[in-house]
């Protein structure tokens, strides 16, 4: 055999060397890009809430398999406060919507019931504080100021005749965390009078019935999407290129 040949062989085999291994490394690349989309198209199962009334709305009335309509949302830090209701206005509820990687909402525990108060109280956590919101309807508008007594010290929530429907939400520290669920409030009028007992009377829901539903936990969550990329990466490393 000629040496042109043999040199024509030894260079034609190593291409085809070359080749393979070029190959099995777009399939390592592909396997891992596939695992991570499924574990990106799992996260986003869960954070899949734009943050939009309509979207909000359909979210809710899915995860309670109830109709529902928002009365009022605010944005805090990472999260959405909700406080919504049914059409009748005789059942309210609240929840709290926690931000994605990808900037869609979550929703993790919703609660329902009677709208049998003026006023409720919920503490809640962001990534960064701890808040507490005030919610409930300002019947014709009475109530311009809320006094707070946390058996610590007096907070009052001021200009509440401009809202129809009240939400506010006040940043907690360490005098207030944790008391929210024990305080009482005083609504007062533009004149300063005492007008608690007068807007209970507003009330028309005598009965008291409500619930909570959640779901599991986040970490289960990030768990399972961790996982499908490790198997990926995993079975990507089945598969050899011939390097050495």
């Amino acid at each position: 055999m000629k040496e042109s040949t043999k040199l024509f062989l030894v260079l034609y085999f190593n291409q085809l060397k070359g080749v393979k291994m070029t190959k099995n490394k777009i399939i390592r690349i592909v396997i891992i890009l596939i695992s991570l989309i499924l574990s990106l198209m799992l996260y986003s199962s869960e954070y899949y809430i734009r943050n939009n009334v309509e979207d909000i709305e359909k979210s809710i009335s899915e995860f309670l398999e109830k109709d529902v309509i928002v009365v009022k949302y605010e944005k805090v830090d990472n999260t959405i406060y909700v406080y919504f209701s049914d059409d009748s206005k005789e059942n309210v509820g609240h929840t709290v919507l926690h931000r994605g990687l990808n900037f869609r909402y979550q929703i993790r525990q919703v609660n329902y019931g009677s709208n049998n108060q003026i006023l409720r109280i919920q503490e809640f956590k962001t990534l960064f504080n701890r808040y507490w919101a005030v919610f409930g309807t300002n019947y014709d508008n009475r109530i311009s100021k809320i006094i707070f007594d946390g058996g610590v010290r007096e907070i009052s929530l001021t200009n509440i005749e401009k809202m129809d429907e009240i939400l506010v939400i006040h940043q907690s520290d360490n005098k207030t965390s944790g008391l929210t669920h024990i305080f009482e409030y005083i609504l007062l009028d533009t004149e300063s009078n005492d007008i608690t007992k007068e807007m209970n009377s507003y009330i028309t829901v005598e009965h008291s019935s409500g619930f909570g539903r959640g779901k599991a936990e986040l970490f289960l969550l990030n768990i399972f999407c961790i996982g499908i990329i490790l198997v990926g990466y995993g079975i990507s490393k089945m598969i050899k290129t011939d390097e050495k």
